[in-house]
């Protein structure tokens, strides 16, 4: 009986020994095919954010070269304000480039994943997102917090480096493949050219009257900090969730 209750004992060990060791490798293969892949998709994300800042550095420097000499009092300006932001500052507009630091994943009931491009390599769906946004640089220069901005496009950047990009705007449907378009530096160029002018195109609107009829004392007081009237450009849409680009 001793030797029966020993047996069975050293049993449980190694079937826990085993179990444990499933576990670990589970673990393992989660940390290979999710963790290690999202470190690679950061590390590329870095690199192509820094190039992109490099394409709109180069046009900023052109288009000011050029314009200058024609009207030195209009803005173009860029600022490298972190690793993972910049600015573009273009006459009475600016241009707000973030890079998130976490990276997505498409989601599992989104049409790239019916294509051969996610089937043959899933790591393939994680990458790193770009934002892009249009403020009014008065907005910005003068600390106006109630002023609005617009998302006006969005990137996804893989680790080989494809792309696409999404906007409501006439410029998403330029580049909508993920897996035939390489981020590459004259694709950064025109993007940031269509940026630009889409950017330019919409005017500041003038507020209906009955909603900027009424003020109160402590917002004339501190009228030359900041009126609490929200200030933007009347984009012509409203954004709202894409369930066709959704992200995880």
């Amino acid at each position: 009986m001793y030797f029966f209750r020993k047996s069975l004992y050293w049993k449980g060990i190694i079937c826990k020994s085993i179990l444990k060791l499933k576990g670990k490798d589970k673990i393992i293969e989660l940390l290979k095919s999710k963790a290690s892949v999202k470190q690679d998709v950061f590390a590329h994300g870095k690199i192509a954010f820094s190039q992109f800042k490099e394409s709109a550095k180069n046009l900023i420097d052109q288009l000011a070269a050029a314009y200058n000499k024609i009207d030195p009092r209009v803005k173009l300006v860029f600022e490298d304000i972190s690793e993972q932001e910049f600015r573009l500052v273009i006459g009475g507009d600016i241009l707000i480039f973030h890079m998130h630091t976490n990276v997505f994943q498409y989601d599992k009931t989104h049409y790239y994943w019916k294509q051969s491009y996610f089937q043959e390599d899933p790591s393939r769906a994680y990458g790193i997102m770009f934002r892009v946004y249009n403020f009014l640089a008065d907005s910005v220069t003068y600390n106006r917090d109630n002023d609005l901005g617009f998302l006006i496009a969005r990137i996804f950047v893989n680790k080989e480096n494809h792309f696409v990009l999404e906007s409501k705007l006439r410029l998403g449907s330029h580049y909508p493949y993920l897996k035939s378009q390489l981020f590459t530096s004259d694709l950064q160029y025109s993007i940031m050219v269509c940026l630009i002018n889409y950017s330019m195109e919409f005017e500041l609107s003038v507020p209906q009257y009955s909603n900027v009829q009424t003020v109160s004392i402590a917002e004339i007081i501190d009228f030359n900090n900041e009126i609490k009237t929200q200030t933007s450009k009347k984009l012509g849409f409203k954004f709202g969730t894409d369930k066709k680009h959704d992200f995880e």
